[in-house]
Order: C-alpha cells, then sequence, then structure tokens
C-alpha cells in the first residue's frame, strides 16, 4: 500500500497487468512472492475504496490462476486457503461490485485450482489427522452462512456449489458441513416460497438448486446420511422430518446405485404403509391417514429416478 489511494490502485492494476501476461517473463517464485505480499499486507482491505478493493480481488485471483497453472508442484497449493479466508468475507460488501467480484473470483479459482492432485494431497492430509488446505477452504465458505452474511447468502450458495461440484464423491467427507448448512437453509422453502415473494423467497429456491448439486455430485447415500430424512422419527413427534427433501430426491437423482432404495428407501414406503392400514384398522381420522398415504406415494415416486442409469442394476435384478 502506497499513501495516497489512487497510487495504491494504480500500483494494483500495473501487478495485474504483469500477471496476466501471457509471456513467462515472470517466474513463479516472484509470482509466490507477490501473493504472500498481498496477503500478509491486512491494511489494504481496509480501504473504502471501492476501486480498489476490485482491483485486489482481481489480483489475488490472477495471481493464484497463473501459480496453479504454471507450477507442477504441488506445493503450489499451499496458499490456496489464505486466499478464500481473504476473499470470503468481502462477499458481504455493501458494494454489489465487490461483493460479486469476490463471489467470481472464488467461483473461477474454486474451478481450475481444485485438480484431482490437489484432492490426493487432502486425503492424504486427512488420514494423517492434520488440518488440511481442502478442509480449511471448506470450513472458510461454511462460515459465510452465519448470519452476519445473510444479506449475501445468495452468493455464498454459488460458491458453495461450485466447491461440492469440485469436491465430488472423493472428497465427500470433507463437505458434510457445507451440506448441513445448505440443508438448513431448505427447510421451510416451499412454505417460504409459497408466502412470500421477496428476498427469503429467492433464497430458498437457491437453496434447493445448491442441494441438487449436492445430490448429483456426492449421491443420496452421502446426502442422506447427512439429512436424513427422518419420516417416521417425525410421525412419532421425536423431530422434523425432511419431507422436503423428497421432491429434490426425484427431481435430481440419476446415475447412482438402485440397491441403496432398496435398502433405504423401500422399508420407509412399507414402514409408512404399515402405519397407515393401522390408521385404518382403527378407524382413526381421514387426516392422519391421508397424510400416511401421501408420504408414501412420494418415497415411492423416487423410484424411477433411482433405476435411471443405475450404476448396480445387473447386480440388483439378479
Amino acid at each position: 500500500p502506497l499513501q495516497q489511494v489512487l497510487l495504491t490502485t494504480s500500483a494494483t492494476e500495473i501487478l495485474l497487468a504483469l500477471c496476466g501476461s501471457s509471456s513467462d517473463h515472470i517466474c513463479a517464485a516472484s509470482l509466490n512472492d507477490i501473493l504472500n505480499a498481498l496477503l500478509s499486507s491486512n491494511i489494504i482491505w481496509q480501504s473504502s475504496d471501492a476501486t480498489l478493493q476490485m482491483s485486489i480481488i482481481k489480483l489475488l485471483e490472477s495471481l493464484t490462476l497463473r501459480i496453479c497453472s504454471n507450477s507442477k508442484d504441488i506445493g503450489k497449493t499451499n496458499a490456496l486457503s489464505q486466499v478464500v479466508s481473504q476473499l470470503v468475507p468481502q462477499i458481504s460488501s455493501d458494494v454489489e461490485g465487490v461483493a460479486r467480484g469476490s463471489a467470481n473470483a472464488l467461483d473461477s479459482i474454486f474451478q481450475k485450482c481444485l485438480s484431482q492432485g490437489f484432492f490426493s494431497k487432502s486425503s492424504h492430509d486427512s488420514s494423517k489427522q492434520k488440518s488440511s488446505q481442502l478442509r480449511q477452504m471448506v470450513a472458510v465458505v461454511e462460515s459465510s452462512f452465519g448470519a452476519q452474511y445473510y444479506q449475501s447468502w445468495e452468493l455464498s450458495l454459488t460458491i458453495a456449489s461450485t466447491l461440492v461440484r469440485k469436491i465430488g464423491r472423493p472428497g465427500a467427507h470433507f463437505a458434510k458441513g457445507l451440506v448441513h448448512k445448505i440443508g438448513e437453509l431448505c427447510a421451510g422453502a416451499d412454505d417460504i416460497a409459497a408466502e412470500e415473494s421477496g428476498e427469503r423467497a429467492h433464497i430458498a429456491h437457491a437453496a434447493q438448486e445448491s442441494l441438487g448439486v449436492c445430490l448429483r455430485s456426492l449421491g443420496p447415500e452421502i446426502v442422506l446420511k447427512i439429512l436424513p430424512l427422518e419420516l417416521e422419527e417425525a410421525l412419532d413427534g421425536h423431530c422434523e422430518g425432511r419431507t422436503w427433501l423428497i421432491p429434490l430426491l426425484k427431481m435430481h437423482i440419476r446415475g447412482c446405485r438402485l440397491g441403496f432404495w432398496l435398502s433405504e428407501m423401500y422399508p420407509n414406503a412399507c414402514g409408512l404403509e404399515y402405519r397407515r392400514n393401522k390408521v385404518k384398522q382403527i378407524g382413526s381420522q381421514s387426516r392422519e391417514y391421508n397424510t400416511l398415504y401421501a408420504l408414501e406415494l412420494q418415497t415411492w415416486s423416487t423410484l424411477p429416478s433411482f433405476c435411471s442409469w443405475a450404476e448396480d442394476i445387473s447386480d440388483v435384478f439378479r
């Protein structure tokens, strides 16, 4: 940082032009030096000048992408979590350009820097009970669903979706907390959407779309382990069931294991049928009967989705 904001902005843009150049006149060591200097200079973020903040965001993005694309050493990812930690708080900025610029930078970094080699390193670190880069990044993105970020939850959902999509099944164990956060926003989303047409309804819809990404990227087995349906437990009054998850299963499930439906969803359907028949026999109120019947039909309605391109269909029908 220089003593005048205009000079600092100009210097930042010059560095951005150098880092964005297609030539190789800047070595990897120099790029790392610039990135480390930028990450360690917290005073830069204290400026209220939106133009400077957006220039810094672009420089962070350009440096990170350049380092990840040029370096062959796995150590190139060592600063990733620090970059993410610097960018995530900026999505809560009151300046729309700064907030969206940060979200776009994070999306681009997740898309291009989270390679297969990175996941291998993260998994290795996890096996030794060490803090991994991926775990740190997921934790920072999780923090963006705090109450202080309420105005930017839609952006948080966007970057969370990209992160989950890149993590996929190989790194699914890192995404538990993130999926749980998204699930909390989805709970009651249908009621909110029906009653309101404002920001809350928009966030609820975005949360459902984000959970759909989780279902497609991680698979229903992992998501339902984190967010179990708990239908019968809810009927017994022990918890709130996640009935809202059933339509999402029907909508987003493709190419998974049909055997999972038989071992997990089918018993739910049978349990609901048993309860329904029991209610019918004792002549209880028709409202309870109709509720059980609707839940049973909804559970069965997920079967075609599980059958679609099922990876174990030959084994199931053997």
